[in-house]
C-alpha cells in the first residue's frame, strides 16, 4: 500500500534547476567547479569571484516521526522535542556542517531504538524528471535509505575514460555496451548531452546570465542529464567536442531502486503563479530506515515539519514550518483520508 502527500510552495522567484557545486565548467584546459550557494554573507553578484555563479536546486523537504516519539536534538534530551519544534530540532550543533557529533555507540543505540526522523526530499532538477524523491533519514547526519541506489549519481568529467567514445547504446535492452558488446556500468564513464536530443553537447558559457550570475531560465530547464528511460539525453563524454566555458552537470540521473527508489515525487511548476505542486508517494510499511506509516489506519498520528529551499539557498538558509500533525482523526492538523 502507498501513502501520498500533496504539497504546494509559492512565491518562488523562478524554478531552480541547478545544484550547488554540481556543475563543472571547462576553463583553460581543465574542469572546474565554480558554483556557489547563497547564504547570509554571499548573496549578490558583487560577492562572487571571477567565473563563479550561483547554483542550488529548489527543494521541498518533509521530516516525519510518530507523534509522541520524543525525539530530541543530540545532547539535549531535556529540551524541546521534534513534536514541539519540528525541523528546528535538526538545526543544532550535531548536524551537517555543525560541530558537535555523537560517538558510534550513541548512534548505534539510537538506531536500535528506532529513534530517527524520516525525510522525503523533492529536488527540482532531479525529481521533476525522474519522478523520484530522496528517501532519507536523519540521525547524527542526513543519510540515504538503506538499500538500492539513488536516482542520481555523481560524475567528474576529468575522470572520463579514454575509450568512452567507443560505447554504443543498445536500444533493445536499454543498456550501454563496449566494443565487445559487454554491458558497461553507468558509473564507469562521464557523460555529456546527446546533441541529437538537446541541440548541444554541453551548456555553453553564454548560458550564465552576466548580470544575475546564474544560469538563465531557458538553459536551466534543459539542465537534467539523463542516462536511462524514455527521456534519456546522455552520451559518453567525447572531450574533442568540448569548448572553453562549456558546462556539464555533476549529478547524472538514472532510475532509483529498492529502498532508495521507493519514494516518488510528481511535480509541476506553474510560472504564472510562481508555484510548485508536489505529490509524494511512498510505501506505507516502513523499513530499517523508513517510517512505518501503517499505524495511520489505527489512529496513530505523525508529526511533520516542512522545509522549502529557494533562490539558491542551502543548509540553514531556508524556510521551515512549525510542526503539524497528520492523522485520520478529525483533530489532526492535516486529516489523512483512507482510500483502501
Amino acid at each position: 500500500m502507498q501513502a501520498g502527500l500533496r504539497c504546494q510552495f509559492c512565491d518562488i522567484d523562478k524554478d531552480g534547476y541547478m545544484h550547488d557545486n554540481g556543475t563543472f565548467q571547462f576553463l583553460d584546459g581543465e574542469w572546474q567547479r565554480n558554483t556557489v550557494a547563497k547564504d547570509s554573507e554571499i548573496n549578490s553578484p558583487e560577492d562572487l569571484d571571477d567565473h563563479e555563479f550561483f547554483s542550488y536546486e529548489d527543494r521541498m523537504a518533509v521530516m516525519m516521526a510518530p507523534e509522541g516519539s520524543e525525539i530530541y536534538a543530540f545532547g539535549d534530551d531535556e529540551g524541546a522535542s521534534f513534536d514541539e519544534i519540528g525541523c528546528f530540532a535538526a538545526c543544532h550543533s550535531s548536524m551537517r556542517n555543525m560541530s558537535k557529533l555523537p560517538d558510534a555507540a550513541e548512534v548505534a543505540a539510537a538506531r536500535a531504538d528506532g529513534r530517527f526522523l524520516d525525510l522525503w526530499q523533492y529536488r527540482a532538477p532531479r525529481s521533476a524528471t525522474m519522478y523520484g524523491a530522496s528517501n532519507d533519514y536523519i540521525m547524527e547526519y542526513r543519510h540515504s535509505g538503506q538499500g538500492g541506489v539513488n536516482y542520481w549519481f555523481s560524475q567528474d568529467p576529468a575522470d572520463q575514460a579514454e575509450d568512452a567514445h567507443e560505447l554504443f547504446y543498445d536500444s533493445v535492452d536499454h543498456v550501454w555496451r563496449d566494443g565487445n558488446s559487454e554491458v558497461v556500468n553507468l558509473g564507469d564513464y562521464a557523460w555529456m548531452y546527446d546533441v541529437s536530443k538537446t541541440g548541444f553537447h554541453a551548456l555553453p558559457t553564454g548560458a550564465v546570465d552576466p548580470d544575475e550570475r546564474e544560469v538563465a531560465a531557458a538553459w536551466s530547464q534543459a539542465y537534467p542529464l539523463i542516462t536511462q528511460g524514455p527521456e534519456r539525453n546522455a552520451l559518453p563524454l567525447d572531450p574533442n567536442l568540448i569548448s572553453q566555458g562549456d558546462m556539464l552537470p555533476r549529478r547524472v540521473l538514472r532510475y532509483g531502486t529498492e529502498v532508495r527508489g521507493a519514494t516518488n515525487a510528481f511535480s509541476i511548476w506553474q510560472p504564472l503563479t510562481n508555484t510548485y505542486t508536489v505529490i509524494f508517494r511512498s510505501p506505507i510499511d516502513g523499513s530499517e530506515s523508513d517510517l512505518d506509516l501503517s499505524g495511520l489506519h489505527q489512529g496513530q498520528a505523525v508529526t511533520a515539519g516542512f522545509g522549502v529551499f529557494d533562490a539558491h539557498s542551502s543548509n540553514r538558509f531556508h524556510h521551515v514550518s512549525f510542526p503539524v500533525s497528520i492523522g485520520t482523526d478529525s483533530e489532526a492538523d492535516i486529516v489523512a483520508r483512507d482510500n483502501r
